[in-house]
């Protein structure tokens, strides 16, 4: 499942300042997709961001290159939801598009509006999720801090009220702000409403992206920088600090009791089967189950015969390399 977040392309004249549509760079986001063949094998979840609205008149003008270039534009040209099965458990994954209407040019379409009939747009792909899924992960390029309502009564809805309203809504997750030029590398917040959201740095300067699961219910992730390995994504037990309080405390007690797990003479105690994510410079992604301590390490392998093999692999790859294991402590 990949979820490219808008900004799609970049839309800024040469000297940064204008901006509209380059139907140049939605040929290339295009024929990229279709060259590489991803969508074969992967659901490609695209939306828009502000750069991809720039200097648009109407969400149907000719403009809106979003429309014929993307992925989902033809089927999905503003806000869906796209239901996934994945081992007999049902996920939402709703896609939230705040995009103006009109596109308005730089500076003047840095905050997301909703008019009234995509706010009743999004409240019935809310209800459609709350009967079809176990988990909802919302998804959009602006953060909800920069998404207004538009309406003058009081039917005008709070799209942080409107995510949290459903216990399965585990996380929204958003770009825009491009870790506000360095100084703010992990916008991360748990929300009063209960759900975490989480801001990604862009792909266009910093080349970073996120690989995230559900395990078991529980939802976990972690930030990366193209091209250094390996990645490593912890998913059971979980980061203390992302912990959704509702809906996961009840999955963990389930977890508590279907799967206890320890380790004699270690140290080590855990409640669960400890579950790891582990991707190498290869296609192959390998999930690990078997736990040992190595130089105040936690290492995993599919199984003990192939622990110390695998620890040898990582070791002389991180040397050769010169870079550092990736991981949430």
């Amino acid at each position: 499942m990949m979820e490219p977040e808008g900004d799609l392309t970049d839309a800024k004249a040469k000297d940064n300042l204008g901006s509209s549509q380059v139907k140049t760079e939605w040929v290339y986001y295009y024929n990229i997709i279709k060259e590489s063949g991803v969508t074969d094998n992967v659901t490609w979840l695209d939306i828009r961001g502000n750069h991809d609205n720039f200097n648009i008149r109407t969400i149907n003008s000719e403009e809106n290159y979003f429309r014929k270039y993307s992925v989902q534009g033809a089927y999905n040209p503003k806000s869906y939801v796209h239901i996934e099965n994945r081992n007999g458990v049902n996920i939402a994954f709703l896609g939230v598009d705040a995009c103006p209407d009109p596109g308005l040019r730089r500076p003047f379409n840095f905050v997301g509006l909703l008019n009234k009939d995509e706010q009743q747009h999004i409240l019935s792909l809310q209800a459609e999720a709350a009967i079809k899924a176990d988990h909802i992960v919302w998804f959009g390029h602006y953060p909800t801090s920069c998404i207004l309502s538009l309406d003058n009564d009081s039917e005008k809805i709070d799209i942080r009220d409107v995510i949290g309203k459903d216990l399965k809504s585990q996380v929204y997750v958003c770009g825009h702000l491009h870790a506000m030029g360095g100084l703010v590398r992990e916008m991360y917040t748990r929300q009063r409403k209960g759900f975490l959201e989480l801001e990604l740095e862009d792909w266009k300067d910093n080349r970073m992206y996120r690989l995230a699961a559900i395990d078991h219910g529980i939802f976990s992730f972690v930030d990366q920088k193209h091209n250094v390995w390996p990645v490593i994504l912890v998913t059971n037990p979980k980061h203390a600090q992302f912990f959704i309080t509702a809906p996961e405390d009840v999955l963990e007690r389930k977890l508590e009791i279907e799967h206890p797990f320890s380790i004699d003479g270690t140290g080590v105690s855990f409640k669960t089967m400890p579950r790891i994510l582990l991707m190498l410079d290869a296609p192959a992604v390998v999930s690990v189950k078997c736990l040992m301590y190595a130089n105040h390490q936690v290492i995993l392998a599919p199984w003990a015969c192939e622990l110390q093999e695998m620890v040898t692999k990582m070791n002389d790859s991180v040397k050769k390399r010169g870079i550092k294991l990736n991981h949430q402590d």
